[in-house]
């Protein structure tokens, strides 16, 4: 009987509708700055990918005019070597 009286109350029903909302509200919020987030770190990796494919490029380039051929070469077998 008094679980009954329990599941009927106001109090009961403002508990959990409370509740209901907060969890809603928190993985929303969650999902948002998750997302956030993501593009975020994306946009780190590209940004650091750029800059390491443009000091690349440039030490080349300065190697190439300088007729450096052994060190340009050397630094295309490097790269090469990398995995991934």
């Amino acid at each position: 009987m008094r679980e009954l009286k329990l599941h009927k109350s106001i109090g009961f029903k403002i508990i959990l509708s409370v509740a209901i909302v907060a969890v809603i509200v928190n993985g929303s919020f969650g999902y948002i700055k998750l997302t956030i987030q993501e593009k975020h770190l994306n946009e780190t990796i590209l940004r650091s990918a750029s800059l390491l494919s443009e000091t690349i490029k440039k030490s080349m380039q300065i190697d190439m005019l300088e007729n450096r051929k052994e060190h340009t070469y050397r630094i295309m077998q490097t790269i090469s070597d990398q995995k991934g």
